[in-house]
């Protein structure tokens, strides 16, 4: 399905059905509701707090706080698509499909921090992380004749969105 250019609209559609039954959980809201010595990271999760990934108002997707990082591995997990379809529906704002493809979807070079980025998608359904591949992909398209952002974001869905081979990249790549 992936070796072939998707339309926005079909990415999206790839995304909203691999999280479709993801639901809030007292999971996702104990990690909002830590405690952090941290006042960023506090305010940055009391966004989120009690909203479904569906319901986050893109305002609150697009702060300059954005490292989704700030709100913990369980929640960056559960609200991924809110960041990926905000992104898709507003290319206008390139600066947050970037900041997701390019950076917090994108593999680390230092292996400590391979471990901990694997530790933090591990948790993801195979259909989830097949619609992040095809987010990051489309990402990857739009930066035109940028081949070397591109390329390391084709490196990162083969070497951890596509463990199985099944999402090789076409060759417009």
């Amino acid at each position: 399905m992936l070796c072939r250019k998707m339309s926005t609209q079909d990415v999206v559609k790839e995304i909203i059905d691999a999280w479709k039954w993801s639901e809030y959980t007292f999971e996702v809201d104990k990690s909002l509701k830590d405690y952090s010595p941290h006042p960023e990271e506090l305010e940055a999760k009391s966004l989120f707090v009690g909203l479904a990934w569906n319901e986050v108002p893109g305002d609150v997707l697009t702060l300059d706080f954005p490292n989704p990082l700030l709100i913990g591995t369980i929640a960056i997990r559960y609200y991924m698509p809110a960041f990926m379809i905000f992104s898709l529906q507003n290319p206008e704002d390139f600066a947050l499909q970037e900041r997701l493809a390019d950076r917090l979807l994108r593999v680390p070079k230092k292996q400590h921090s391979v471990n901990s980025f694997s530790e933090r998608f591990n948790g993801l359904s195979f259909n989830q992380k097949e619609s992040v591949a095809a987010f990051m992909r489309h990402v990857a398209l739009a930066y035109g004749e940028d081949t070397r952002v591109r390329r390391r974001i084709m490196h990162s869905i083969i070497q951890f969105w596509d463990r199985d081979g099944s999402l090789q990249p076409s060759r417009t790549f």
